[in-house]
């Protein structure tokens, strides 16, 4: 469950680009090694990166990045309200601020919002100050323009991280670091058929990546069907998290 260490081609799929092997090793020893002897204060303790939940129950958490094409955004509400499921959004705050409306109703939806930054940059490569400001200000745009607290679990863009990332996000106020294990890779634009058995490969607990594009809202209707018929019920990160 805890972690080791996604403008059309990036953009189209932020998290696409991971860290490099050796420096998400480097990293996860790190994070042990001052987990273990107390060097890095509570904030590491506290905050932690995880990529699904518990495996013991048929549950999936389905997850939506960006927040752009907002007619998209619709569409995936109509076919979660359609199912009666809730699911778990993490837009950039500058995507809700260009369609306030469209956040407003997934508020409103009872949908979980996270944080995915202001305008999605690589944390990693940012000091500790700009982190947070990432983090803190595209909180407090969200909360205003939708009316209701933000979730406190984070997804930095790119799946990108290190133990710099992670003590800012604690002192910004974030429990986790949100990543996931199954990838539709939506942002590749596959065929419909594709993108639905990349989607439904998950196992109990998997936290589920989709991104807010018109052809991830076409195929969600055939993911959801697919997940139900093999008995698994759909939860909000929080509740797979708790």
């Amino acid at each position: 469950m805890f972690a080791q260490p996604g403008d059309e081609r990036r953009r189209a799929h932020p998290e696409s680009r991971r860290p490099r092997r050796a420096r998400r090793i480097a990293t996860a020893v790190l994070l042990t090694l001052l987990a273990g002897i107390g060097a890095a204060g509570p904030l590491l303790a506290s905050t932690t990166v995880v990529h699904h939940g518990p495996r013991s129950e048929r549950i999936v958490a389905l997850t939506f990045d960006d927040g752009y094409h907002p007619q998209a955004v619709r569409a995936i509400l109509a076919a979660l309200d359609d199912a009666g499921i809730r699911a778990t959004f993490f837009p950039t705050s500058s995507a809700v601020k260009a369609s306030p409306a469209v956040w407003r109703a997934v508020a409103a939806a009872g949908h979980a919002i996270g944080n995915h930054t202001i305008n999605h940059p690589d944390l990693a490569r940012l000091d500790q100050d700009a982190i947070r400001h990432q983090l803190t200000a595209s909180r407090t745009v969200i909360e205003r323009v939708t009316g209701v607290s933000q979730i406190p679990y984070a997804r930095p863009p790119y799946g990108s991280w290190d133990a710099a990332v992670v003590r800012a996000a604690g002192a910004a106020g974030y429990r986790r670091l949100v990543l996931w294990d199954v990838d539709s890779r939506d942002w590749r634009r596959p065929s419909l058929r594709t993108l639905v058995a990349n989607a439904t490969s998950g196992r109990p607990g998997s936290i589920v990546l989709l991104h807010t594009l018109p052809g991830t809202a076409q195929a969600l209707p055939s993911i959801i069907r697919s997940y139900a018929s093999r008995g698994y019920r759909f939860v909000t990160v929080p509740q797979l998290l708790r």
